[in-house]
């Protein structure tokens, strides 16, 4: 049941494709009584600290709020009334599918921030290019000195 999420750690795929591996079709509804966690779920989770280890907020704070959204009884209320009915599997889905877009919109603010990081090092649009041949000589003197 979990060889695809297996797979995906192990191997250098891009996380879009970590994201895709496993869909719900994978997974029998099982583990929904009380004390196991739905394997469903413990995806997600999985997922979420894969991708917040590069989240600009932190490892410890995305596992806090992730966390407590996971144990909030809104997000899946029939759950905690009767978790073998078909509105538990229902609802359970939906919020997967809500947890699994906010990945994705984590991973769009960590390209972000990546992208930000990178055009503020290399972005030199303010100097006229007499300014720019004028650096990469001083450079060149500086390393034939060394």
């Amino acid at each position: 049941m979990f060889e695809n999420y297996s797979r995906a750690i192990d191997s250098d795929e891009s996380i879009d494709t970590i994201l895709c591996s496993v869909t719900v079709s994978d997974y029998s509804i099982v583990g929904t009584t009380s004390g196991m966690m739905n394997p469903l779920v413990r995806d997600l989770y999985k997922r979420v600290i894969h991708v917040g280890r590069d989240y600009p907020t932190g490892l410890p704070h995305v596992r806090k709020v992730w966390k407590d959204s996971m144990r909030n009884r809104a997000n899946c209320p029939a759950c905690y009334t009767d978790p073998a009915s078909s509105q538990c599997q229902e609802e359970l889905f939906h919020a997967v599918n809500r947890g699994r877009f906010m990945v994705k919109e984590m991973i769009g603010v960590i390209k972000l921030k990546k992208y930000r990081a990178m055009k503020q090092r290399y972005d030199r649009t303010d100097e006229t290019l007499e300014e720019a041949m004028d650096r990469v000589e001083r450079l060149g003197h500086q390393q034939q000195s060394l």
